[in-house]
């Protein structure tokens, strides 16, 4: 391959890390920022929307972002997405992206936002976490044998280049960025990183890759998957934050063992049509917004849209109760982890961090 005049940032950023994949190693122009930042996290902050019927100029739609929902909506044109005229999309991926530079406070804090509510799904839902070292994994299966060692050349640069300026910045420096990460969190994620790419696997390249997306995409957030998570993202200590970890109610007592799913035990239906969501291919109850594949509706997958009986949702009585599905959850966690011949069985013994 042809070599490329490259120039190693000294930042964590996630568009810096897109370049060194795609300009330097796959001698390919880096996707816009928008799709970049779906590339490496795939359904978790960008929901496509689907235009009615056969596209066209007319029927393109501007990207949006929904303050209930703290998702980016936007139209999928000749596989890419589409922002159209949305200052404030643009702003927003910007920002998470790491390359906005106008001041526009409100924007700041919506990504702020965004960052701190993904690092509460990440650490309540261990197998989004695991969705990303998959989906790192794909990409990075994908190169050569050729791009493979430059890969490998390049990331360690880049490893070594980051730790060698964050050495070298004052305190001033480290604060005036646009989000700024501690001394303690970065020397804790560059650890893991560190850690996971010294495997020399596959697997330990795709970890090492994920833990420096996600440090690049939540900052000072990743502080929390820190603390719940060891290097490898197995799970250190149970995690039980009721005000985060958002489930349904339908039985007082959950008997299942689907416990990967957003809302176990729950079967969603089309408040249009009346289509079973469940099971519509791909159909995913970590999205807060599925598209029914029947009717088009957009349906909210959310606690406020579950109800312990049908009557109860054509009558307008108020939903579940959530406070009493998490006990169920957290009763049905505790019973399964007993099982000796449950996966969950060895992080009982794992050693707790001393605090």
């Amino acid at each position: 391959m042809e070599e490329r005049t490259y120039n190693t940032p000294e930042d964590l950023r996630v568009g810096y890390i897109g370049r060194l994949l795609f300009d330097r190693v796959l001698g390919q122009t880096t996707p816009r920022q928008i799709d970049l930042l779906d590339l490496f996290f795939p359904r978790l902050l960008i929901e496509e929307v689907t235009p009615p019927g056969k596209q066209t100029e007319s029927q393109r739609q501007d990207a949006s972002f929904d303050d209930l929902c703290d998702i980016i909506r936007a139209m999928k044109i000749k596989g890419k997405f589409h922002v159209g005229k949305s200052n404030r999309v643009t702003q927003i991926v910007g920002r998470l992206i790491g390359t906005a530079k106008s001041n526009l406070e409100k924007e700041r804090k919506t990504a702020s936002l965004i960052q701190e509510n993904l690092a509460g799904r990440l650490v309540n839902q261990p197998n989004l976490t695991i969705h990303l070292v998959n989906n790192t994994e794909l990409l990075l299966s994908q190169l050569t044998d050729e791009q493979w060692v430059l890969y490998i050349d390049s990331f360690a640069d880049y490893i070594n280049t980051l730790m060698k300026a964050r050495a070298q910045m004052t305190d001033l420096d480290k604060n005036w960025q646009l989000f700024p990460i501690n001394d303690e969190v970065f020397d804790e994620l560059m650890g893991n990183v560190v850690a996971q790419w010294n495997l020399f696997t596959l697997r330990g390249f795709s970890k090492a890759l994920t833990w420096l997306l996600l440090g690049a995409l939540l900052r000072n957030q990743i502080v929390r998957l820190l603390y719940y998570y060891d290097t490898d993202f197995s799970l250190l200590r149970e995690v039980i934050d009721p005000d985060m970890l958002e489930a349904g109610d339908y039985e007082d007592y959950y008997g299942g063992d689907d416990l990967d799913r957003r809302f176990p035990g729950i079967e969603w239906y089309c408040d249009r049509c009346g289509d079973y969501l469940n099971s519509q291919e791909g159909f995913d109850d970590h999205v807060r917004i599925w598209t029914c594949s029947k009717c088009g509706y957009k349906n909210p997958i959310t606690i406020d849209h579950i109800y312990e009986t049908k009557e109860d949702y054509l009558s307008g009585q108020s939903p579940v109760n959530p406070d009493k599905f998490f006990q169920a959850l957290k009763e049905r966690g505790l019973e399964l982890e007993a099982r000796p011949s449950s996966p969950r069985e060895k992080l009982k013994n794992k050693p707790q961090t001393e605090e």
